[in-house]
């Protein structure tokens, strides 16, 4: 059983996990969509209690999220923070995928062009380095695949609690989604890993 202690232990290490992966960003003005069981330590420490403790604002989902109403409440929330299990981001990639297919040729094409500077940044970004010239103008098409997805604010994305196929973490990427994995048990009080 974990008990209260367990859970403020782990929230600095997570705390200093997030400044450290988006500095720019002012902490006290993320926000987040908790739509995973409050009974699962993912749920638990990253919807709630780390939330608490960083005083970030927390936007609590429609309980039939994971039936197909959670893109609605990430529209109305903008999380500056998401995440999700693979099930999840595989479903958006899924629908991505299934709406592109119906997309004419030349919109395919300018997709295809804006996905690869999409993949450039990400690639960059983990070096250190700034984006492509031209990532700015793909990046104003990327934007509004986002937006769609009511992940426009967002500056983390995050997946965890099982694997993600490097397919999706790769699709993710080209649209300027990088992926961060995060790792953890209910036994070591939540995350331990992330990268």
């Amino acid at each position: 059983m974990l008990s209260h202690d367990n859970l403020t232990w782990g929230n600095y290490p997570a705390f200093d996990a997030i400044c450290t992966m988006e500095p720019s960003y002012p902490m006290n003005e993320h926000r987040i969509v908790s739509y995973l069981p409050l009974s699962h330590i993912a749920g638990l420490m990253i919807d709630l209690s780390l939330q608490i403790y960083s005083g970030h604002q927390v936007y609590f989902a429609r309980p039939d999220a994971l039936a197909g109403t959670l893109v609605q409440s990430l529209q109305w929330a903008r999380p500056t923070i998401f995440f999700a299990v693979p099930r999840v981001w595989e479903k958006f990639e899924e629908k991505l995928k299934e709406i592109a297919s119906t997309k004419p040729a030349f919109l395919q094409s300018i997709s295809g062009w804006a996905k690869g500077y999409g993949t450039q940044a990400v690639q960059l970004a983990e070096k250190n380095k700034d984006p492509p010239m031209m990532f700015s103008v793909a990046n104003a098409y990327l934007g509004v695949i986002k937006k769609a997805l009511g992940l426009d604010k967002t500056q983390i994305f995050c997946f965890g609690a099982a694997p993600l196929k490097k397919t999706s973490v790769d699709y993710f990427a080209s649209l300027n989604i990088p992926l961060f994995n995060m790792y953890g048990m209910s036994e070591t009080s939540g995350g331990t890993t992330s990268h």
